[in-house]
């Protein structure tokens, strides 16, 4: 399921990419992409290419980084319920990405090798954080896709990042893995609006400390101080719907943990 808008010039590459792919795994795929109401021939580039086209109305501006984004994948979704139900793994991409040649093979290598790996992804060849997982490039398992719903949820900022935090709180396995290759045209978080991305944090109950340490990587770190102001005018914004209680005090758990094993191995250290 690739979300586009406005993104006839580049969706060529990725849709070609992703057939590549699977030929080279040898496995079938279909192609949903979801045309969110692009002003060019997004739509056409897709049909010509052999996808399906779920066509929504423009909502007259670009929902990224915001909850009203997740409708637009959840239109994909609901046409691949209806339309192709018998997949066996659900597969988000970006509109501007493109795949290494065994991109499939080595996912799919390590769905089998781990039953407790319900997502995965690859990376631009670098290793990530334990437990992140791409958004784009993103491989799910169908049994877990069924048991959240398959769909996201709808009212949140921080809405693409629930499946991962739903699975971790289960004791479900999540991971990417750098040697599975994935490509963009378009810079990584260049288009994000950290304020809403505070939001985000907050919502799904992130401790203080990884918003500074946040503000600090993305922002200072980068010679993008205001991406470090808005990151944290949105952590501390009231304009935010909370995510399940469960789940917030998972995160919260899990990072205060985190942060005692540093402190710790900084202590024996000395």
């Amino acid at each position: 399921m690739i979300p586009a808008r406005n993104e006839g010039k580049r969706l060529e590459a990725t849709i070609n990419s992703l057939f590549d792919i699977a030929k080279s795994a040898g496995i079938k795929i279909e192609i949903v992409v979801v045309d969110d109401g692009s002003k060019d021939d997004t739509a056409n580039y897709a049909e010509n290419l052999g996808c399906y086209v779920v066509r929504r109305q423009d909502r007259g501006y670009s929902a990224l980084g915001r909850p009203e984004l997740a409708d637009t994948h959840n239109d994909g979704f609901a046409f691949i319920e209806k339309n192709i139900p018998d997949y066996d793994y659900i597969m988000v991409s970006g509109a501007n990405n493109t795949y290494g040649a065994n991109y499939f093979q080595i996912l799919l290598t390590k769905f089998t090798d781990n039953p407790k790996l319900v997502m995965a992804s690859g990376t631009e060849g670098v290793a990530l954080a334990a437990n992140a997982v791409r958004g784009s490039g993103r491989l799910i398992r169908k049994d877990f896709w069924q048991e959240i719903g398959c769909k996201v949820p709808n009212q949140f900022y921080s809405w693409e990042s629930y499946p991962i935090l739903y699975a971790l709180s289960k004791g479900y396995d999540v991971q990417s893995f750098p040697e599975a290759l994935q490509m963009t045209s378009v810079e990584s978080l260049s288009k994000v609006d950290y304020t809403n991305y505070g939001r985000g944090m907050r919502e799904q109950g992130d401790i203080l400390l990884y918003v500074l340490r946040r503000s600090i990587t993305e922002g200072l770190l980068t010679n993008r101080k205001i991406r470090s102001l808005q990151l944290i005018q949105g952590y501390f914004s009231l304009e935010v719907e909370l995510y399940p209680h469960h789940i917030r005090k998972f995160v919260q758990h899990y990072q205060w943990k985190r942060v005692w094993r540093a402190l710790t191995s900084l202590l024996k250290a000395k």
